[in-house]
């Protein structure tokens, strides 16, 4: 750049021979003319100036551009341009491009049928109308429109793999004739398998994670595991311990990952003295401060003053209150010649209808037989093994053959149209050469559809065949992607034949037995969120996630024994039920600090610890007052 710049200056600068000759002269307009030249060559540094850093600055955003715009590309040329229009042929690629991209496919697993695939270029269109391409496969695929008088637009498509690899092109999708007139043009052409971070399938999202620097659109190429260990702190400990395998457990959540530690398995031990266990369940601890709550003797009721044992001031003479919660702590203490039987097929003149009368075909017809009848069509009807007594004709006495009971006499012939009723019992009569597009893969599971049109010449003709050999591509159980929670990736050899497509043919089953429902901390089965789903001789529950094995406990079917003490938690904006069977999943304390029923007026006040002590009534948040109660000076 600087080079250029240099050169430029120096030519601009560098006066004209006029302008010398004005100079020696001593023209009067020699220095207007010098100033003029000045400023108009000092304009044009400064524009060229600015010209050549947008030029590198757009490079540099183009390079920088390069991954973003197509991470994971397998197409061979991403930086070349290409044309279809101003002849009829539609392909839009060259064949030299075609056979690399295809050798590329070919090489790469992940383009298989069914796979997800995304398709992404630069066009620009000549013409005034909407243009359809798209790959050939089937119906076609990755198809899209690339919009009237088009502009260096971004088109982008997404789909299901439809055809093998040694058959990929992308093609106008209408008649040739249509391209003759103008052009389009591809660049930065982009073919890849989607982005792993639109993957959703990284199921369940609290234990694996889509891998945004690769591509895929199955677990197996996405998804990477979260480990308990890299994500949770299970503090503090003295209500969570780390599980003994937390280095390989997968979860991102403290119910995953951390054990908990209930109050209820050392209240008896850590409660001890004048502490009693907190009311109510789930509650989470291993210390006295977060498993006991002191007794005071302001909740004892068992002083009777009539037996001389009136109750102590519920405040220590320090004004703290006092600990006990027992009299010894608290208180005190459905004519024949004329007659024409060949109205029927059934019947023949009588040989001897003279003389004799009648009006009937029994009177003055003689029967005609089937079993004197020879079928006159033999490719087309056949004796009948039990036809009717009387008849005389084709349609009477046989039984008629059609074609769709023949079988032409190879796979490269096929019925013709309407072979329910044609007749016929030869492949002149009933066969035709048979094409692919007319053909349908013996088994969906096991074959997919070849592209209908094959290409020779340049020039679209019907691909020839009636069976899965000529018209369809194998799908193999080794290439399929076991992607689900309730199936895992069967082992195949690089070189199996087993043809399949479905989980039941290419995977094998996980079934819920070996699960643990979350919550379910000591394993019998039963969690304080979710409890096990049964297997009986009938049905073996399959899955590998809490939703599929396990049946939901919610929070609206428990109620708690202190409704004083514990409300009910409100329901989640989202909607979502909220799970649990415990008072710390369900409902939230209430504490004495918010309870306003403490009237002096009455002769009663809100507690002093009030904000520590859960309660919701005069008897749980409120004191008498009286002048012992008040502390004294010292």
């Amino acid at each position: 750049m600087k080079a250029v710049l240099f050169a430029l200056t120096c030519a601009m600068l560098a006066p004209p021979a006029a302008s010398k000759k004005l100079a020696v002269d001593g023209s009067p307009h020699r220095q207007p003319l010098a100033r003029d030249r000045q400023e108009r060559s000092e304009q044009l540094i400064t524009e060229t100036v600015a010209l050549v850093r947008h030029k590198d600055e757009t490079q540099d955003e183009d390079q920088a551009d390069t991954v973003e715009w197509c991470q994971g590309n397998v197409f061979p040329s991403p930086d070349a341009t290409f044309q279809v229009g101003l002849s009829t042929s539609p392909q839009v690629f060259d064949d030299a491009t075609l056979t690399a991209l295809r050798a590329n496919l070919t090489n790469f697993p992940a383009w298989a049928f069914d796979r997800v695939w995304e398709f992404k270029a630069k066009v620009t269109s000549g013409f005034s109308r909407d243009l359809t391409f798209g790959m050939a496969g089937g119906a076609g695929f990755l198809m899209f429109n690339v919009t009237a008088n088009a502009g260096s637009k971004t088109i982008s498509v997404k789909g299901k793999v439809k055809t093998s690899a040694q058959y990929v092109s992308v093609v106008y999708r209408g008649p040739p004739t249509d391209l003759v007139t103008h052009k389009v043009t591809f660049s930065k052409v982009c073919l890849r398998q989607q982005p792993c971070s639109e993957f959703a399938g990284c199921l369940p999202t609290s234990k694996y994670k889509a891998n945004a620097s690769l591509n895929g659109d199955s677990f197996e190429d996405c998804c990477s595991p979260i480990y308990c260990s890299d994500n949770v702190n299970c503090t503090p400990s003295s209500k969570y311990d780390k599980f003994p395998d937390s280095a390989t457990r997968l979860g991102n959540t403290m119910e995953l990952c951390c054990k908990p530690k209930f109050c209820s398995d050392v209240s008896d031990s850590v409660c001890t003295g004048t502490a009693k266990p907190r009311r109510g369940s789930g509650i989470l601890g291993s210390l006295p401060a977060e498993c006991c709550e002191s007794m005071f003797c302001r909740d004892f009721t068992g002083c009777d003053p009539t037996h001389d044992t009136s109750a102590l001031p519920f405040y220590l003479d320090d004004g703290s209150p006092r600990p006990g919660f027992s009299e010894e702590e608290c208180c005190n203490v459905v004519e024949c010649d004329s007659f024409n039987c060949s109205k029927s097929d059934l019947w023949t003149n009588k040989s001897n209808a003279s003389g004799v009368s009648g009006h009937s075909f029994e009177q003055c017809c003689d029967p005609v037989y089937c079993a004197n009848y020879t079928c006159q069509a033999t490719t087309k009807y056949t004796n009948k093994t039990n036809p009717p007594i009387q008849g005389n004709s084709d349609g009477r006495c046989c039984e008629p053959m059609y074609c769709v009971n023949y079988t032409c006499s190879n796979t490269s012939m096929t019925h013709m149209h309407g072979a329910a009723t044609r007749l016929g019992s030869t492949d002149a009569e009933c066969c035709e050469p048979a094409v692919c597009i007319k053909y349908n893969c013996s088994d969906e599971t096991k074959y997919r559809k070849k592209p209908n049109f094959v290409e020779s010449g340049g020039v679209q003709q019907p691909r020839m065949g009636g069976d899965d050999e000529a018209c369809c591509t194998p799908l193999y159980c080794r290439q399929f992607s076991c992607t689900s929670t309730k199936w895992s990736a069967r082992i195949w050899a690089d070189n199996d034949t087993t043809l399949g497509w479905t989980h039941k043919q290419c995977c094998d089953e996980v079934f819920c037995e070996n699960y643990t429902c979350t919550t379910d901390y000591d394993g019998d089965g039963n969690g304080t969120k979710w409890f096990k789903r049964a297997d009986t001789n009938a049905l073996k529950w399959q899955g590998s996630t809490d939703e599929e094995c396990c049946y939901p406990i919610y929070c609206s079917q428990y109620v708690t024994d202190y409704p004083t003490k514990w409300q009910r938690k409100p329901a989640p904006e989202d909607g979502v039920n909220l799970l649990g069977s415990t008072e710390v999943e369900c409902y939230d304390p209430i504490l004495c600090s918010k309870f306003c029923g403490c009237s002096e007026s009455q002769g009663v006040r809100r507690i002093g610890d009030a904000a520590s002590v859960q309660g919701s009534t005069v008897d749980e948040c409120c004191e008498n007052i009286t002048t012992t109660d008040q502390p004294t000076d010292s």
